[in-house]
């Protein structure tokens, strides 16, 4: 799909599908990314982190890469983040580690820190995406303001982008603070997952915004359900057995909605193009 985007570049129609692809497919990886961390420190408490924590970090990365795509909205000129593709060096080396010496390889404390490596890896996650991240697009904001070249003008359509951001990552996390049935120690990668999925449903829907020059949503009919299921939690109402069954239901709802999202976005793509999806040559 990388190779779609850098021949898009070369054959010009073709470089907005190629984008929306690459930048795309990346927003649904950047959980699974984060959380295989997770996966092979485990949940011993001694070495891994406790899953609250992990889902802020989980929402730290997410809101990492979004702030770019957020950035490319208000000035027209996208620089991705270097901690996504550092991220994804050092996933290459720990599954390596992982391979070569078991997952013991990676149990161990940081010389002079006195951290694990897990908290040690988490922290530096969220100072690189809640810190530098959002420090370097504002620094470019500015520049292009400076420069005059903003493509949004309004203070309300360049913050626009932030208030679907921040139902998407915060809504699932709050849930499962709610939660009679602890579903972020008991179904923990189920909450990521529905965290991750609306989240890069979100995101995609900021892409287009910013292909097509239109205005970004506020709102997705996507989170619409936690306006039932957050009182219907902290009320009692839905607890226990029915909460779990709920909770993975919506998740894999959400899932076939985003997939049926892409493929209809896609099918208009290509159609208004008039290329075909898979090939360099027009119709």
């Amino acid at each position: 799909l990388r190779k779609i985007r850098l021949r898009g570049k070369k054959f010009d129609i073709f470089y907005t599908r190629g984008e929306l692809f690459d930048h795309g497919l990346d927003s649904f990886a950047v959980w699974l990314i984060t959380t295989e961390m997770y996966s092979l420190a485990g949940s011993c408490r001694q070495w891994s982190v406790h899953p609250f924590m992990m889902a802020f970090v989980l929402t730290g990365a997410m809101a990492g890469f979004y702030f770019s795509h957020w950035e490319k909205y208000v000035t027209g000129v996208l620089y991705l983040p270097w901690s996504y593709d550092a991220a994804q060096l050092l996933s290459l080396v720990m599954y390596i580690a992982a391979w070569l010496r078991g997952v013991e390889a990676l149990q161990f404390y940081i010389p002079v820190l006195g951290v694990t490596f897990s908290e040690c890896y988490a922290a530096t996650l969220l100072i690189t995406t809640l810190v530098f991240s959002p420090i370097c697009s504002l620094m470019n904001v500015y520049l292009s303001y400076q420069a005059g070249t903003l493509k949004q003008t309004k203070l309300s359509e360049q913050l626009a982008p932030g208030i679907l951001l921040g139902l998407t990552l915060l809504l699932p996390i709050v849930w499962a603070f709610l939660s009679r049935a602890d579903i972020m120690n008991t179904e923990t990668r189920w909450i990521y997952w529905l965290q991750g999925i609306i989240y890069s449903n979100a995101t995609c829907r900021l892409i287009v915004s910013q292909m097509s020059s239109t205005r970004c949503n506020r709102w997705s009919w996507m989170i619409a359900p936690f306006c039932v299921i957050l009182p219907a939690v902290y009320v009692g109402a839905l607890e226990g057995p029915n909460e779990v069954l709920v909770l993975k239901a919506y998740t894999v709802g959400v899932s076939l909605l985003h997939i049926h999202y892409g493929m209809c976005v896609v099918r208009q793509l290509c159609d208004h193009l008039k290329i075909c999806c898979f090939s360099i040559t027009k119709k």
